[in-house]
C-alpha cells in the first residue's frame, strides 16, 4: 500500500511506479511498475479546511512490492520535538519564470529532491506573519526555513525524521527513518511561509486499521495480529473511475495553495518581485535555494516502498 494526501485523488491515474529516482527514466534499475486496485481517503478528511488530508492506495490484488522495505510511521504524538531537523523529498517545482502579469512557466525536475527544514510547533506557526489565523490545526504541522520549502508537485510526499546512530554495532540500525508526515498545502513557494503537512500520528490508528485490513504483507512493527482496531468512522473507498474535485478552502482568511502538480495555480505572493513589477516584454525566475538533487544516493528512492511518494502516471 502506498501513502499519499487525500487531495490527490483527482490526479490520480491507474498506474504507479514504486522506487523511482530518475522519472525520466522508469525503466530503471530499482523501480516496479504497478496498476493501482483502490483508493481509501480518510474518513474524517475535509477539503474545506485540508484537515485529515492524507489517503491510501491499495496496489491490483496480488501485487507485491519488493524493491525495498516499508518505511516506517510515526505513531507518537509527541514527535517532531522542538526544532528537529526534518526532510521532504519529492520531484516538485523547482523554479518558476514569469513571463508576464499572468502567465508563468514552472519547472520540473527528472531527480528526485530533497530539503531540510527544521520542526515549528503549531502555535508559533499559527503566528508567524499572523498569516494563518489559526488555520494550522491539532493533525497538521509545520516545518521550515526561511528562503526553504516544498513546492507544486511535492504533493503526498513525506516528511522524514532521519536520525543517525553512528556508534551502533549493527550497520542496520547506524540509521532509522521515520515518516512523520505528508506534504499538504502551502501559501506559496517563496520560502517565506511555512508549509503545512498533515502528520502520520494523527491519522495512525486509521493507517494502521487499513494497512492490516487490506494489505497481503503488512510490516511486521505493525503488529497486525496482536492489536484490535480502535478506529470507529466509516469510510467509503474511493472509486478510481471517479474523482472529487478538491475545493480550496473558503471560509479561511489564507487560502492555501494544494501542493499538487495538478493544481498549479496563479496565487503565488512573492515578496521579493511581485507580478505587478513583471512587464510583459520582461521574464523573472524564482528558483529555490534549497531544492538538492540527491538524497543519499539512492536511499530517496529506495526508502519509500509500501509507504512511499510515488509517481503516478
Amino acid at each position: 500500500m502506498i501513502l499519499s494526501a487525500a487531495h490527490c485523488d483527482s490526479g490520480i491515474g491507474d498506474t504507479v511506479v514504486v522506487g523511482a529516482y530518475n522519472v525520466s527514466d522508469l525503466t530503471e534499475e530499482g523501480a516496479e511498475r504497478f496498476r493501482i486496485g483502490q483508493l481509501w481517503i480518510h474518513p474524517l478528511y475535509r477539503d474545506a479546511t485540508n484537515q485529515f488530508d492524507i489517503n491510501l492506495i491499495q496496489l491490483q490484488s496480488g501485487d507485491v512490492i519488493t524493491v525495498t522495505d516499508p518505511i516506517r510511521l510515526n505513531e507518537d504524538g509527541r514527535v517532531p520535538f522542538w526544532q528537529d531537523t526534518l526532510t521532504a523529498i519529492g520531484w516538485g517545482a523547482t523554479a518558476l519564470i514569469y513571463t508576464t502579469n499572468e502567465d508563468y512557466e514552472v519547472t520540473y525536475p527528472d531527480i528526485l529532491q530533497e530539503v531540510n527544514l527544521t520542526y515549528v510547533t503549531n502555535t508559533r506557526c499559527n503566528h508567524i506573519h499572523n498569516i494563518f489565523d489559526n488555520q494550522i490545526a491539532s493533525d497538521m504541522m509545520c516545518a521550515w526555513d526561511a528562503g526553504q520549502t516544498i513546492c507544486f508537485g511535492d504533493s503526498g510526499g513525506p516528511l522524514l525524521k532521519v536520525t543517525d546512530n553512528p556508534l551502533s554495532l549493527l550497520e542496520s540500525t547506524r540509521r532509522t527513518v521515520i515518516q512523520v508526515g505528508v506534504t499538504s498545502w502551502l501559501v506559496d513557494c517563496s520560502g517565506n511561509y511555512p508549509p503545512v503537512f498533515q502528520r502520520t500520528s494523527s491519522s495512525f490508528v486509521w493507517l494502521r486499521e487499513k494497512i492490516c485490513e487490506m494489505s497481503i504483507s503488512p510490516p511486521d512493527y505493525l503488529s497486525c495480529n496482536a492489536r484490535p482496531s480502535t478506529f470507529s468512522p466509516t469510510e467509503i473507498p474511493t472509486s478510481l473511475t471517479s474523482s472529487t474535485t478538491t475545493n480550496l478552502p473558503t471560509t479561511t482568511t489564507t487560502t492555501p495553495v494544494i501542493a499538487g502538480r495538478t493544481e498549479v495555480l496563479p496565487v503565488l505572493q512573492q515578496q521579493e518581485q511581485t507580478r505587478e513589477s513583471v512587464s510583459s516584454s520582461s521574464s523573472s525566475t524564482w528558483t529555490p535555494q534549497n531544492k538538492r538533487g540527491l538524497f543519499d544516493s539512492r536511499l530517496g528512492a529506495v526508502i519509500l516502498l509500501a509507504i512511499m511518494t510515488p509517481f503516478f502516471l
